[in-house]
């Protein structure tokens, strides 16, 4: 519903289709407030097109990715309480893992990988699931940017320092010349 009354196109002026795209982000994330994604009604499929949504808008134009990411990041905190116990809880957590990651855990969704490009929100979101999945193999997970599975870890504090305060294009290259030699180093 959210999709189809929040169309954009080509005709559209600037105001109309920003207005468009924040329409998507505060509907998503009433949707997500409102427990209405977390109640027995929900299904994967409605977790995953949220999620995907969400993402989508992050991709589409940058000065949503921060918000987008955080209220990917809050529905995350939410489907993570104890009181929340949809089915599909798991699958959810595994799918939204390789598609954030780019690294399959088990059932995966199906669209873009942000497996490569580490955002200060990618950051964010891991440090959410490592806490809630401190058995999964963070290592590889986390490779070859990271040395060690712990995010917070000594070894890894040189690449999270830029990826925290990277703002300019020669950080992001410098980031990927340090996720280069990380590879050669393991």
């Amino acid at each position: 519903l959210i999709q189809r009354v929040s169309q954009t196109s080509k005709a559209m002026r600037g105001q109309e289709e920003r207005d468009a795209y924040f329409g998507r982000l505060f509907g998503t994330l009433a949707i997500i407030d409102s427990r209405i994604l977390f109640s027995s009604a929900a299904t994967l499929t409605d977790f995953k097109t949220c999620i995907g949504e969400l993402f989508t808008l992050g991709d589409k134009k940058s000065w949503l990715r921060e918000s987008a990411w955080w209220t990917v990041i809050r529905a995350v905190r939410m489907l993570l309480k104890d009181d929340v116990t949809v089915e599909w809880k798991e699958a959810a957590i595994d799918g939204l893992i390789t598609r954030v990651y780019g690294k399959p855990t088990s059932d995966a969704f199906t669209a873009k990988s942000h497996g490569a490009e580490w955002t200060q929100e990618k950051v964010a979101l891991t440090l959410v699931l490592q806490s809630a999945r401190p058995k999964l193999m963070w290592k590889a997970l986390l490779a070859p940017t990271f040395k060690n599975g712990n995010l917070l870890s000594h070894a890894n504090l040189p690449v999270l320092g830029k990826i925290l305060k990277v703002s300019r294009t020669r950080d992001i290259v410098a980031i990927d010349e340090l996720t280069r030699n990380n590879k050669g180093n393991q």
